[in-house]
């Protein structure tokens, strides 16, 4: 078995020594020695360019599809608990050994179906070979049953699409950047260096931690906790019998308005939703991209200056074989004179301008990623659907606008 990795925690006091020590370090190579301070002159002297920066990528989780996905889990939940369900006849035609349900429908059928009479005994009685049968269940495939579980299906799919890229461009993201370019003359060498440190640091990553209290007050959580809390919900709707019962039982849009629908106030509220998550066509966040020229500390430009030194003596003596005679007394005071330019942070914002994916691009991409092709028959039917639903919002639209004059007109009867 391989073994696990034990990780070092530190805290603040051996974080402090390491800093410190470090720095010690660099001192006592740098003032015991003439060539170091030579050499960091010459480096000093030489043209430097230089650009340090903090770079703030701040993601914003759009609160409108959050908010309206919670307030609708309260009817969805109701409509879950209270589902519908028909009584089915069933019938069946049995040999009379076998025959337990037996109704004035089975008498009715016998009088029709002569040819199941066995005989007629001698008091008259009617003796049959066979009997209809019939039993009673409960129908759970309902229009109103495959709506919801439709809804379940497209409702998961509309947050986990979000969720991943959530979790891919989603957090807050600080970095700090360095970059500094050299040119000098050590002796009668021409030498150019360079360097380049940059360090990301994501936002606290405390809410993003999946073990979300479902039952915990949302106007107290964080929007990224927010998103956790319904996607949690949502996956235990699928999770639960009704669902897994109904199986791949679903509708096609439009949805149909069925007494039962609209006036159910749980079941309606739950037609509202489905034509939200149709409608809504943003990738539920955006970003916000800062950045701050920053000019640095006198302590970090000279251990920068005494480490390219070390690099350069590394790497003069491994390919040269040996050190330049550079030995100079002088004491004039360095500057450290590196030009720091501003910056452009246009650049920065460019490899995040993704267009935001509209509700049926989402559902395209997630079938091509499952590897699934539409047919021509199934392209013809996309087509009529989406018409179907441009219907579907104008008629929602209308709804809207004309119900103020009715409750006008309710007020003055």
């Amino acid at each position: 078995m391989a073994r696990r990795k034990k990780k070092l925690i530190l805290d603040q006091e051996q974080k402090d020594s390491i800093y410190e020590d470090t720095k010690d370090f660099i001192s006592y190579i740098y003032e015991d020695y003439d060539f170091y301070q030579s050499l960091v002159r010459l480096l000093d002297r030489g043209k430097n360019q230089a650009v340090l920066y903090r770079k703030v990528l701040q993601k914003n989780i759009d609160e409108i599809w959050v908010k309206r996905v919670e307030d609708a889990l309260p009817y969805l939940d109701t409509a879950l608990r209270a589902v519908r369900k028909d009584i089915k006849e069933v019938e069946e035609i049995k040999p009379i050994a076998l025959s337990r349900n037996i109704t004035v429908k089975s008498l009715r059928h016998l009088a029709t179906h002569t040819n199941f009479i066995d005989r007629v005994d001698e008091k008259g009685n009617v003796i049959p070979n066979k009997l209809l049968n019939v039993y009673k269940d409960e129908e759970i495939l309902t229009y109103e049953n495959k709506f919801l579980n439709t809804l379940i299906y497209k409702l998961a799919l509309f947050i986990d699409v979000r969720y991943e890229k959530l979790k891919e461009y989603g957090a807050d993201e600080v970095s700090n950047v360095m970059s500094m370019d050299i040119e000098t003359k050590v002796v009668d060498t021409e030498l150019k260096m360079s360097i380049h440190i940059e360090t990301k640091d994501g936002a606290d990553e405390q809410d993003k931690k999946d073990n979300v209290d479902i039952y915990e007050d949302v106007s107290k959580s964080s929007l990224w906790a927010r998103v956790l809390r319904i996607r949690k919900i949502i996956r235990q709707y699928q999770a639960s019998p009704f669902i897994t019962q109904m199986g791949k039982a679903y509708i096609r849009p439009p949805v149909m308005r069925t007494n039962a629908i609209t006036k159910n106030v749980h079941l309606r509220e739950c037609l509202e939703l489905w034509l939200f998550i149709e409608s809504y066509e943003s990738a539920g966040f955006d970003i916000e991209s800062s950045s701050v020229t920053e000019k640095p500390s006198k302590e970090l430009m000279e251990n920068l200056y005494r480490l390219l030194a070390f690099q350069y003596v590394m790497f003069r003596k491994n390919t040269y074989d040996q050190l330049d005679d550079i030995i100079n007394k002088s004491t004039a005071k360095l500057r450290y004179n590196a030009r720091f330019k501003q910056l452009d942070t246009q650049e920065f914002t460019d490899q995040y301008e993704f267009l935001t994916p509209g509700v049926k691009k989402v559902y395209v991409e997630e079938l091509s990623r499952k590897g699934t092709r539409l047919t021509k028959e199934e392209v013809k039917i996309r087509k009529a659907i989406d018409n179907a639903l441009k219907s579907e919002r104008l008629y929602a639209a209308e709804r809207k606008k004309a119900a103020p004059k009715q409750r006008r007109k309710t007020k003055q009867k």
